[in-house]
């Protein structure tokens, strides 16, 4: 026999053929069969599959076990995930054919044509399950921390005044006294004092960035640095035009801002307005709850004159500066990435706290469940992010 080309082709399609006759060929198998099956091929696409968030070994995403008959059987939250009587209407196969998009298992990528016909062969012919376990009480069961768990920590306590301890040596700085007292507890001498010059370099590399600076900038007049008033520097500093450079950057760094994304370098030509806003915004020492309602929802605000409006608008699109991957085929799976990307941003920026780990099971460590992201993702998801 000569082994060509199209004998490959015929020899590969003859075996899927002879996959598929199998599966077909189920119904007529005796349960010892059928346990085999279950074993080879169905188990371990469930163990690849589906168990790292769906058992009660690991989590129960959802309510939902699938490591036992008993916990398909019973379900999680939406009801028994597979009915004999009508596989076709079970929420497993309906999850796995990947047609509605609120519904898809596994979340990150579809399962082959193989492994689907695997389920579908399991599920038509009765859903033989040979596993043993207890079932699961059909309650909802949040993983997420109690809010009164997370008011005990202190991230999330009310803010509470404390009592200056006293000074051997008055400073006229509450934060000095609790870094002197934290100091005789430990038994650590504080450092010199600064000299005036030396105040006034720190003072410039943490306003401005800089090293150096003419004095008679400070004080209109030709003057040694160390002659002009440490709050007289403060305030020529902060009414430097650098200052709001300097500050914006650190900004800019946590709200991602790049001139470009990894999109065969795409490039956002119009960036440099959202940097210019928050370098106005920094030195016009604009209110901070302004600066984040502007930049949260700025199109909605109303605005007395035209140039308002316009930098409301310009404030918004911080929300559509992430680095998204904006060639992912499944397109409804780039929507959602893109809102998530949005509420990473506005959970680490203005919440100072993770939100992303409620895409797919109630926060473990922050008291955010499931419900809430969507919640917040459902009005982003509402707007017009993308064109």
């Amino acid at each position: 026999m000569v082994w060509t080309k199209t004998s490959k082709a015929i020899g590969a399609s003859g075996f899927c053929c002879l996959f598929l006759a199998r599966i077909l060929c189920l119904a007529q198998l005796d349960e010892n069969q059928q346990a085999e099956f279950f074993e080879k091929s169905v188990r371990p696409l469930l163990v690849a599959h589906c168990l790292e968030c769906h058992s009660k070994e690991t989590e129960t995403n959802g309510g939902l076990a699938l490591d036992s008959k008993a916990g398909w059987m019973v379900g999680g939250d939406s009801g028994p995930a597979i009915n004999p009587a009508d596989w076709t209407s079970s929420l497993l196969w309906r999850a796995v054919e990947y047609r509605n998009p609120k519904l898809q298992m596994p979340p990150d990528s579809k399962l082959s044509d193989q492994e689907r016909e695997v389920i579908k062969s399991w599920l038509s012919n009765g859903a033989f399950d040979p596993r043993v376990g207890a079932p699961l009480t059909p309650t909802k069961k949040s993983t997420a921390l109690p809010v009164n768990e997370a008011q005990s920590h202190w991230a999330y306590r009310q803010t509470q005044e404390s009592l200056v301890p006293p000074q051997e040596i008055p400073t006229g700085n509450s934060i000095d006294a609790f870094l002197a007292k934290a100091q005789v507890a430990i038994g650590i001498e504080p450092s010199e004092r600064a000299s005036p010059s030396i105040l006034g370099q720190r003072l410039l590399v943490d306003l401005h960035g800089l090293r150096s600076y003419r004095c008679d900038d400070l004080a209109g007049e030709t003057k040694r640095c160390a002659e002009v008033p440490y709050d007289a520097q403060v305030d020529a500093l902060l009414a430097s035009p650098r200052f709001g450079e300097r500050f914006a950057r650190h900004w800019m760094d946590a709200v991602r801002f790049a001139e470009s994304i990894t999109l065969r370098g795409f490039v956002l030509p119009d960036a440099w307005r959202y940097r210019n806003y928050v370098i106005d915004s920094f030195n016009a020492d604009r209110p901070i709850s302004e600066f984040i309602r502007e930049q949260v929802a700025g199109d909605l605000m109303r605005s007395e004159t035209l140039h308002d409006r316009q930098r409301r608008l310009i404030a918004t699109t911080a929300l559509a500066l992430g680095d998204t991957n904006l060639e992912e085929q499944d397109k409804k799976q780039l929507e959602m990435d893109y809102v998530d990307e949005q509420l990473d941003m506005i959970g680490k920026v203005f919440l100072a706290q993770t939100i992303g780990c409620a895409r797919c099971h109630d926060h473990k460590f922050d008291p955010i469940p499931t419900s809430d992201y969507y919640a917040l993702a459902g009005i982003l998801k509402s707007s017009v992010a993308m064109d």
